[in-house]
């Protein structure tokens, strides 16, 4: 039988080698014991964040309900008449929050919305207020001297003349966007493109908010003293809400004679003739073709 011989070698590594070794080791144990520190202060900081915003939703909570009830005592002790009351109120309730979640839920894509396709640029009065239309030069005029305006001005003035004119809903946008002091694009965007300008056909409301020269004449004095006749459909002197409005519907009957809050609009349009409505027509797209002079 042969013998074998056998030499066992020395199983310790190389002082370099077992240093190198030992920094892999101890800099995975750093790597570790970091990340556990930083995965501990999240869970502080996200606790903590969100107990302050408990904190920050119950204060205005109580702080709404503190100024729901002054409104309420001002009118209930005839301080203030009930629509300002009531219209201030519906604000603080829960307006701002609908338009907010309007805003959230369709951006980015919302400002691009334009159901009826306008397209016409912003006529040059819109920066000068110089029109012969005395409600919208007084509306404009305010707005540019005091980056303010009423409501009633902004929506039923200045908007209600822009959809009906067919003015880029977008381009009504920037304006209302760079005029107003107030205009910030959560609360400005979703008022200006859904509700005055009706462009994301009824995400925003329930039908389009226009009118005819009667109701502006109903809710100011503009009318007085006008270039143009508020009773007048047709002719130089006709006032241009007039014509404009009978024909925003009649060009947009497929998009709008469905809703059941228009459905007086409709039947009054059927009530005037093909005829009546075809004159209503030409002398809206006469004053479309001269938006600049009016």
């Amino acid at each position: 039988m042969a013998n074998l011989s056998v030499n066992l070698l020395s199983a310790n590594p190389p002082e370099e080698l077992k240093v190198a070794y030992d920094d892999a080791i101890k800099s995975r144990e750093d790597e570790q014991r970091k990340i556990n520190e930083a995965e501990a202060y999240r869970n502080e900081i996200i606790e903590r964040a969100a107990g302050d915003a408990d904190r920050v939703r119950l204060e205005a909570q109580a702080y709404k309900e503190q100024v729901v009830a002054r409104a309420e005592a001002a009118w209930r002790f005839d301080h203030v008449p009930l629509a300002a009351a009531e219209g201030f109120i519906r604000q603080i309730l829960g307006w701002r929050e609908y338009v907010r979640g309007v805003y959230w839920a369709h951006m980015p894509g919302y400002a691009a919305h334009n159901v009826f396709g306008h397209k016409r640029p912003i006529p040059p009065w819109f920066w000068n207020g110089e029109t012969k239309m005395r409600c919208l030069a007084n509306a404009i005029g305010h707005s540019l001297k005091y980056a303010h305006a009423h409501h009633i001005q902004r929506l039923m003035v200045i908007g209600n003349f822009a959809l009906l004119a067919g003015i880029d809903p977008e381009a009504v946008h920037r304006w209302y966007l760079g005029v107003y002091i107030d205009a910030f694009e959560w609360v400005e965007l979703p008022n200006t493109l859904g509700m005055s300008q009706f462009a994301d056909g009824g995400l925003m409301a329930t039908k389009p908010y226009v009118s005819s020269a009667a109701y502006i004449n109903r809710m100011s004095d503009y009318c007085k003293g006008c270039h143009y006749d508020k009773k007048l459909r047709e002719g130089e002197k006709a006032c241009p809400f007039n014509a404009l409005y009978w024909d925003f519907f009649a060009r947009n009957t497929d998009k709008l004679s469905a809703n059941p809050r228009l459905g007086m609009v409709y039947r009054q349009l059927q009530k005037m003739g093909g005829g009546a409505v075809q004159l209503l027509q030409g002398q809206a797209r006469e004053l479309r073709l001269r938006l600049d002079y009016l």
